[in-house]
């Protein structure tokens, strides 16, 4: 009886250290560069405060020439606010992104603004424009989502969760000729900001949709997300 206790508590005993020690191995393994240089790098801190602060001086010239109600729209995650923490945990587990544990960390409320992103929707109330903010996060999620933008200091005047189809091609005929932004009405979008390429049109719109680079359209750089390379053509 004593030995079969003891052989038990030698089986439970290798379970254990066999998973603390693949646990250590698994977060002790090199993040790639990428990750490396969001996470660490001042040059990544200061290439979003460097586009945060051009975007306010083009969105004071461009504000100046409208006459009606305007607004800017930015998407939130990696625009607004990092995922960086996720991503990392990700890839130091060399797990793939995963919907259900990507819900659970927006719940926790883990994510660090970007650089920059703060004081540029402060600009842009000062300049009279609505701040709009499109997030492709389950309408479940927005309790704690908009708890974790107020922790962090980001103004906004609407939030727009996913629901049902979502499509970068449509939200602008419906900001600018309606039915309009509820509680807001129409307002003309005077810049979009976004970290990939599909912030901005749908895969494979209109050429002419990729245009005014730094003017209208302005690209928070984002080495970590998943890049669709059709997204590039």
């Amino acid at each position: 009886m004593r030995r079969t206790r003891f052989k038990l508590f030698l089986l439970i005993l290798g379970v254990v250290l066999g998973a603390v020690g693949i646990d250590w191995f698994i977060l002790h393994r090199k993040l790639g560069p990428d990750m490396v240089w969001v996470s660490h790098s001042r040059e990544y801190r200061l290439v979003c405060l460097q586009i945060y602060r051009q975007a306010a001086e083009k969105l004071e010239k461009i504000s100046a020439h409208i006459s009606h109600p305007w607004g800017i729209v930015m998407d939130l995650d990696d625009t607004c606010l990092s995922t960086i923490d996720y991503q990392r945990d990700r890839q130091l587990r060399c797990l793939p992104w995963f919907r259900p544990d990507w819900e659970k960390w927006c719940l926790r409320k883990r994510g660090v603004v970007i650089p920059g992103a703060v004081e540029f929707t402060e600009k842009v109330r000062e300049l009279g424009g609505r701040v709009i903010l499109l997030s492709d996060r389950r309408e479940e999620l927005r309790e704690a989502t908009e708890d974790n933008l107020r922790r962090e200091g980001i103004v906004y005047d609407a939030l727009l969760m996913k629901s049902g189809s979502f499509s970068n091609a449509r939200w602008r005929e419906l900001f600018e000729t309606g039915p309009g932004i509820p509680g807001i009405g129409t307002v003309e979008v005077a810049m979009v900001i976004g970290d990939r390429i599909s912030d901005f049109c749908d895969r494979g719109g209109d050429r002419e949709h990729y245009g005014d680079w730094g003017g209208e359209f302005v690209i928070i750089p984002n080495p970590v997300a998943p890049t669709n390379e059709r997204e590039l053509e």
